[in-house]
């Protein structure tokens, strides 16, 4: 009697968490509607994710960015279409300056460049984006890889800092081997 009655507070439990769950996931893709700068159809955030300055980021149509991703949009971030993001990825468009060795690192200048992921772009978990890059259409960069160049379009990177290691392109791939 006691398992059955633990099992039926799991499956309550369990059907009132995913219930508010979807609810905030929901609510906060309404509110980012009303403020991000562009937005396409088919937007899905789960928890934890977060838009930093969303004035300022563009986002296309078919667009899935996972658990605890952030994109920091203050130096503006525009992303294509049927983009997929992985969990725990961080997007930053700007960075501190560290040059002058007489003011602290925290009290000098920001430095802004613009982040541009193309379309049909997959992102896998923990990858980190730094300010002024741009990842062509139909990349994939695997997971904890630190991206700091440009990507090409098609190819596939991996590491920190990420290298090309193939091409999605069958004849780029044959021209390499």
């Amino acid at each position: 009697m006691k398992n059955i009655f633990f099992k039926i507070v799991f499956i309550l439990f369990r059907w009132v968490h995913r219930t508010f769950l979807y609810f905030f996931i929901f609510f906060k893709i309404f509110v980012y509607r009303f403020f991000l700068k562009k937005i396409g159809k088919n937007l899905f955030m789960r928890t934890g994710s977060w838009i930093g300055f969303p004035w300022n980021v563009e986002i296309g149509d078919n667009f899935v960015m996972h658990r605890n991703s952030i994109i920091e949009g203050a130096g503006s971030v525009k992303i294509g279409d049927n983009v997929m993001i992985g969990p725990n990825v961080v997007i930053l468009s700007f960075t501190h300056s560290y040059s002058d060795l007489n003011i602290p690192m925290n009290q000098q200048q920001y430095i802004y460049n613009k982040v541009i992921i193309g379309n049909d772009v997959w992102l896998g978990a923990n990858v980190v984006v730094v300010p002024g890059i741009k990842i062509g259409d139909g990349a994939v960069v695997g997971a904890n890889s630190v991206v700091t160049h440009d990507v090409e379009p098609y190819g596939v990177y991996c590491g920190a800092p990420a290298r090309k290691i193939k091409s999605r392109l069958k004849n780029e791939d044959e021209k390499n081997t």
